[in-house]
């Protein structure tokens, strides 16, 4: 990994690294395997990966679109012991908004599924006692 590699490099040890430097590297990151590369970089320093690192990872699909990598990133966490949080629910729901109102360049049979998916975990969330906040409401 070649950040890991600039740091050492650098003289920074990696096993120094807490909670706020991960994530911190990982809002960084523009790109859904960038994100992975930090999360194994954790591993690898038996770092556990928390809610919120799980979160900023659903935000990064988000920020490109791809609601459906949030969808998986949302069961990805739950396999892990992690309940989806607020955060992630509305950044899928933000993955959801921005491929409906791209009437330009997105068909419309992606655009009905995007709608599609983001209703039905518009519902999830509040079955699962999260309620809509207005950043969440903002998103739909």
């Amino acid at each position: 990994m070649a950040l890991q590699h600039v740091l050492q490099d650098l003289g920074v040890p990696i096993s120094a690294f807490g909670e706020y430097t991960y994530t911190s590297l990982l809002t960084c990151c523009r790109t859904p395997k960038e994100a992975r590369r930090i999360f194994q970089l954790m591993r690898d320093q038996n770092h556990a990966v928390s809610v919120y690192s799980w979160s900023i990872l659903v935000d990064i699909h988000s920020k490109l679109g791809d609601f459906e990598g949030c969808g998986l990133v949302l069961k990805e966490m739950a396999t892990h012991g992690h309940a989806p949080t607020q955060a992630a629910y509305t950044s899928l729901l933000a993955a959801c908004y921005k491929v409906c109102s791209d009437s330009g360049r997105v068909p419309h049979a992606i655009r009905a599924r995007a709608g599609e998916f983001g209703w039905r975990h518009w519902q999830e969330m509040k079955i699962v006692g999260i309620e809509p906040d207005v950043m969440a409401y903002g998103a739909i």
